[in-house]
C-alpha cells in the first residue's frame, strides 16, 4: 500500500504543475482552482504514506499498541481536507456564476485531459486498497473527486467551446463539490468513531452482555467496553462476576467468552473476574465514576 501511495503523491505533483500552467496560460480560474485541489491530493497521499509507515512500527513500552491509530488520524485529517477543498470549490463556483469569465478552451482542454489520466490511475491504484482501510478509502476519495473535477472540466471546456455558455463550468463543480462533501463527512464521522473510542457500527454492546450472561459460570457482566484500535480490529474489556473458583478455572471461562465474540472480530480481551466486587454494576460506568 505505501508504494501505491507514494505513486499517487508523485501523479499528482505533476497533475498540479500541469493545471497550474495551464491554468495561467488559458486564463482559467477553474483549472488553477483545480491544481490547489490536487496539491492538497498530493499532500492528502503523503499523509497516507506516512500513516501506513508508523502503523507498521513494533510496539514499545511508550507506544503499548504502537502507532496503528496513524491510519485513523490521517483518514480523519484528509477528511477534513475534503470538505474544506469542496467548499473551497463552491464558493469559486458561486463567484463564477455571478462573474462569468471567458476562457481559452483548447489549453484548458489539453491540461484537464492529463489530470483526468493521472487521476484515473491513482483511483485505480487505490480502489482495492480503500476497502480494506480508512485512511486508504480517504485518499482514494480525494483522488476520486479529483478524476470527477479532471472529467468536469473536460466536459465544461468541450461545451464553451461550442456553446459560449461559461455558466456550465461553475454548475458543474458545485454538484460534483457537494457529492465530494458528503463522502468526505462519512469519513470524518468514521475516524471520528475510532479516534473517540466510540463502539464499531454494528456491535451492540447490550446484546453482547445479554449473550454472555447466558453462559452459565457468569452471573453478571458490566463495565463493558469495546472499541476500534484500527480498521477491523476491535479490542474488549469487562468485568464478568462469577462463583468463588481458583484462578486457573477461569481460563476454560475466558475461553467460552472469548468465542461469543469471535464473530465480531474482537481481537483482544480483558476480562476482570470479580465475586461481588463492585458495588456499581451498570453496563456502562459513568464518566464520573472512571
Amino acid at each position: 500500500m505505501k508504494n501505491k501511495f507514494m505513486i499517487t503523491f508523485v501523479i499528482n505533483l505533476v497533475i498540479t504543475l500541469t493545471e497550474v500552467i495551464g491554468g495561467l496560460l488559458s486564463f482559467s480560474l477553474s483549472l488553477i482552482s483545480d491544481s490547489i485541489h490536487n496539491l492538497t491530493d498530493a499532500l492528502s497521499a503523503l499523509i497516507g504514506y506516512i500513516a501506513v509507515h508508523l502503523s507498521e512500527k513494533e510496539n514499545t513500552t511508550k507506544y503499548t499498541f504502537g502507532l496503528k491509530r496513524a491510519e485513523i488520524l490521517a483518514s480523519f485529517v484528509n477528511a477534513l481536507f475534503l470538505i474544506v477543498v469542496s467548499l473551497f470549490m463552491i464558493a469559486e463556483a458561486i463567484r463564477r456564476i455571478i462573474h462569468p469569465e471567458p476562457l481559452l478552451t483548447n489549453i484548458m482542454l489539453i491540461s484537464a485531459a492529463v489530470a483526468f489520466f493521472g487521476n484515473t490511475i491513482s483511483v485505480l491504484l487505490l480502489k482495492k486498497p480503500s476497502k480494506e482501510s480508512l485512511n486508504a478509502k480517504s485518499v482514494y476519495l480525494h483522488m476520486f473527486a479529483d478524476s470527477l473535477a479532471s472529467l468536469l472540466l473536460i466536459i465544461a471546456a468541450l461545451v464553451i467551446k461550442h456553446t459560449g455558455i461559461y455558466v456550465v463550468d461553475p454548475i458543474l463543480t458545485i454538484l460534483i463539490s457537494l457529492y465530494i462533501a458528503h463522502e468526505g463527512v462519512e469519513v470524518l464521522e468514521d475516524s471520528t468513531r475510532i479516534l473517540l473510542e466510540g463502539s464499531p457500527e454494528g456491535i451492540d454492546v447490550e446484546k453482547i452482555k445479554e449473550t454472555l450472561e447466558q453462559l452459565p459460570e457468569i452471573k453478571n457482566i458490566h463495565h463493558l467496553h469495546v472499541w476500534a484500535l484500527k480498521d477491523g480490529v476491535y479490542l474488549a474489556e469487562m468485568h464478568a462476576e462469577i462463583d468463588d473458583c481458583k484462578i486457573s478455572q477461569t481460563k476454560e471461562i475466558k475461553k467460552k467468552i472469548m468465542r461469543v465474540l469471535k464473530d465480531l472480530a474482537i481481537e483482544h480481551l480483558t476480562v476482570q473476574f470479580e465475586v461481588d466486587f463492585c458495588k456499581n454494576k451498570e453496563l456502562i460506568l459513568s464518566g464520573k465514576n472512571l
